[in-house]
């Protein structure tokens, strides 16, 4: 199904740009999504930070909807890659060479404009062949115009081919038998949600207006947004909106941070005077969600092993007003740095596979391997046992991932519970299941978050109290 992104909301439809203008022309903004693309796809990069980094190279910076249409282009190409590339070797009556992989890219981009966007058709192309020599590939311009419109006149005979179930749903085979055999009722349903281009999810800060009134303020900006039922402090917005102009964005009014991650500070049940630790914090939204829920916190340690990310839960306690003791070091590692006070509430986020947030993350399906379950799930285990010492008598651990694996999530528990017969599982706050609310699909230890089946990413939950 096409999504409703149309080349006149983004830029001019001619290709030249003015000297003076900052506005990249529309082949421009093609080859630069065709470089992100190229670096996740062939070079194993992270989308999030190849895109960044190349915007941030550009020696023209762009407008806001340039780079809007350069993220959508990138994310959603990245997304359907698998089924893209399976079309694009149907279209071509040779395989690209190695060295052109950058144009297999282009070639892929300009389809997904031409099956998944509103962009019409004649601005799809030529943009896209105008996009070849800007990557290098000038004696291309004949074969990405003869592809793509080889698919325009072709596409109902190429719909009726019968391709694999890898490649029509684009996730890897290893990921589809793990989701069937995980989630025999859901599956589907995740996959559908994770070839979904997402909505933005806010968070409400309480402590500065009310949802109800939030909402109010964003009708009279003409911005468009429902509450999420299931999360009280969470809007969606209906369509697209730079953040940083959304109204008291600045001011700490809201933030932006997924509905199945607000549930996780809830579910934590901070008190006054309690000294909390957010273990793997960055970039903060759970360490400045504890702190407008229970502004009377004693203290709250931010523990991120990664400078750089440390840095963003600075800047999020800076726009939100909030105080926090944030810490660079392993929490695997903690003779480095914890000072010997024990903790009433630790909240690890532990790092996962990603398995629920791919809607976001598409990449991910690329990147990821079956063998780095396990190897994550060591890791988790690493982290747990480490942090558990740190946690004071009839204390409370959340744990969260934002997985949908088992492994990483239900069976983590058990054998952590079989390792330690001081913990026993307790589950999260149980007002977060009740009425209209669901926290998720009761596991035998904790609560599981599907995208597809509940709001927002998938997530889980699972509570550990110590004796």
């Amino acid at each position: 199904m096409a999504i409703h992104f149309r080349q006149g909301d983004v830029l001019a439809a001619k290709s030249e740009k003015s000297p003076d203008s900052d506005t990249l022309s529309g082949s421009d903004s093609r080859a630069t999504a065709t470089r992100i693309i190229a670096q996740v796809i062939f070079n194993r990069h992270s989308l999030d930070r190849t895109y960044s980094q190349i915007i941030n190279n550009l020696p023209t910076t762009g407008s806001e909807p340039d780079r809007r249409l350069i993220q959508e282009l990138a994310y959603g190409t990245v997304r359907w890659w698998t089924t893209l590339e399976s079309i694009t070797s149907n279209l071509l009556e040779q395989p690209l060479k190695r060295k052109n992989q950058d144009l297999a890219a282009l070639i892929a981009l300009g389809l997904y404009q031409l099956i998944h966007t509103d962009i019409p058709h004649h601005a799809a192309v030529s943009e896209t062949v105008g996009a070849a020599p800007l990557i290098g590939k000038q004696w291309a311009r004949g074969l990405v115009n003869a592809v793509l419109r080889r698919f325009i006149k072709e596409r109902s005979s190429l719909d009726k081919i019968e391709r694999s179930l890898s490649v029509k749903t684009a996730h890897p085979e290893w990921l589809i038998t793990a989701l069937n055999q995980a989630w025999p009722q859901y599956w589907r349903a995740i996959i559908d949600a994770n070839n979904c281009r997402p909505l933005l999810t806010l968070r409400v800060n309480t402590q500065k207006t009310s949802r109800e009134e939030y909402l109010c303020t964003l009708s009279s900006s003409s911005i468009q947004a429902v509450a999420i039922t299931d999360c009280p402090s969470a809007i969606q917005l209906v369509s697209r909106h730079p953040v940083t102009s959304l109204p008291g964005f600045i001011e700490g009014v809201v933030s932006v941070q997924d509905c199945s991650a607000q549930l996780a500070s809830l579910a934590l049940s901070a008190r006054p005077g309690m000294r909390v630790l957010d273990a793997c914090a960055a970039p903060g939204g759970k360490t400045t969600h504890l702190l407008e829920l229970c502004p009377e916190l004693d203290e709250l340690v931010a523990l991120d092993i990664d400078p750089k990310r440390a840095g963003r839960i600075d800047e999020s306690l800076k726009r939100l007003g909030l105080d926090a003791k944030v810490v660079i070091g392993d929490g695997i590692d903690t003779d480095k740095w914890w000072d010997g006070r024990l903790f009433d509430r630790i909240l690890i986020d532990a790092p996962c596979s990603g398995t629920g947030v791919i809607a976001k993350h598409p990449d991910i399906r690329h990147l990821r391997r079956p063998s780095d379950i396990s190897q994550l799930a060591a890791k988790q285990r690493l982290l747990l046992n480490a942090l558990w010492p740190l946690l004071t008598e009839n204390g409370y651990l959340l744990y969260t991932t934002c997985s949908v694996l088992p492994q990483e999530n239900t069976l983590q528990i058990e054998s952590f519970l079989n390792e330690h017969p001081d913990a026993f599982h307790r589950l999260p706050n149980t007002a977060l299941q009740s009425g209209d609310r669901s926290i998720g699909l009761v596991q035998p230890y904790g609560y599981q978050r599907l995208q597809g089946v509940h709001h927002g990413d998938g997530f889980f939950y699972a509570g550990l109290a110590k004796k």
